[in-house]
């Protein structure tokens, strides 16, 4: 499927499977356990070969992805966050 190499880490079948089951929008998880591979394995494969493949390379939205923005971080944000307690 690939014009160019192949990674010699991917054979042809996995990556038939990852093309099909990207198609059918599955997330880069669901293809990561099918493959028996990690999900960044699978996001930077499709970063670095979705063109040749002509897939789409966005994957469904997680639960933190779909919150809603809330504006940008506070001034001195970490000093909320930082312990101030002392020994």
């Amino acid at each position: 499927m690939i014009k160019d190499r192949i990674p010699y880490t991917w054979t042809k079948d996995e990556v038939n499977v990852l093309v099909e089951m990207r198609l059918l929008n599955h997330t880069h998880s669901e293809i990561a356990e099918v493959l028996g591979k990690k999900k960044t394995t699978i996001h930077n494969f499709l970063s670095k070969h979705s063109d040749k493949l002509n897939i789409p390379v966005q994957q469904k939205e997680d639960k933190i992805s779909s919150a809603a923005w809330l504006g940008p971080v506070p001034y001195l944000h970490w000093m909320i966050t930082k312990k101030w307690s002392q020994k």
